[in-house]
């Protein structure tokens, strides 16, 4: 690896790879994982709360019936 190769953790600091010994690798390795887990969990809710928010029941039924207009499916 090139020497100063960085990364950043989970808190912002910015972490020089070279410098971790072979326990503290492994501990960045295990938090960059969980950090990657909550990240894609997040996007998932925020997905189907956008869905949500887009479902059908939320069309205002008095405009869907006029043309060009969304309509729910289901």
């Amino acid at each position: 690896m090139e020497s100063g190769a960085a990364v950043i953790d989970g808190d912002g600091v910015v972490i020089d790879l070279p410098t971790l010994d072979a326990d503290q690798t492994l501990g960045f390795t295990n938090t960059a994982f969980a950090l990657q887990r909550r990240a894609e969990s997040n996007q998932l809710q925020i997905a189907a709360h956008w869905a949500d928010l887009h479902s059908g029941d939320a069309l205002d039924h008095n405009t869907t019936a006029l043309p060009g207009r969304e309509r729910s499916r289901g």
